[in-house]
């Protein structure tokens, strides 16, 4: 019942105001990210510890069907809510950051939001993995440590 509580009220709230203009203080936020991620690769480091980043898939694009919109109940702010075209446009935002502090720090990485379809066959919302979801995820991370692991050998 919470979930479509959440989704009713994320309706609503499209159909007072829909945001889809990015963020006023999105440069600020997107530094914040940045330096928190080089602050967590630092203390990874010192403490000896292998580091593997994901970036952040989710459901949200320019064209979400409706049965798809539908499942949707994030980034609601009282009488309005972000589309999810905004939305992705931030997602790709964040992810690039991530993907850029890796390559400048050396550290592995894997796109899974470039890898995951945007649909209910991976999410129940807008970003949470279903059992299939969380399988896909699952076996895209051993694969990809095996493959590390083969290398190292």
């Amino acid at each position: 019942l919470w979930y479509v509580e959440q989704r009713q009220k994320r309706k609503n709230a499209l159909e007072k105001k829909a945001i889809k203009n990015l963020p006023l203080k999105l440069n600020y936020a997107l530094l914040l990210y940045k330096n928190n991620l080089r602050t967590i690769i630092k203390i990874c480091r010192s403490r000896n510890q292998n580091l593997i980043l994901l970036t952040q898939p989710t459901m949200w694009r320019h064209y979400l069907p409706e049965k798809l919109r539908d499942l949707c109940w994030q980034h609601v702010d009282g009488n309005m809510a972000y589309t999810t075209d905004a939305l992705e446009k931030l997602e790709r935002l964040y992810n690039r950051v991530l993907i850029k502090v890796c390559e400048e720090e050396k550290i592995s990485y894997i796109d899974i939001a470039s890898i995951l379809p945007k649909d209910e066959s991976v999410f129940y919302d807008d970003c949470h993995f279903n059992i299939a979801g969380c399988e896909s995820l699952a076996n895209i991370l051993t694969d990809y440590i095996a493959k590390k692991m083969a290398q190292k050998n």
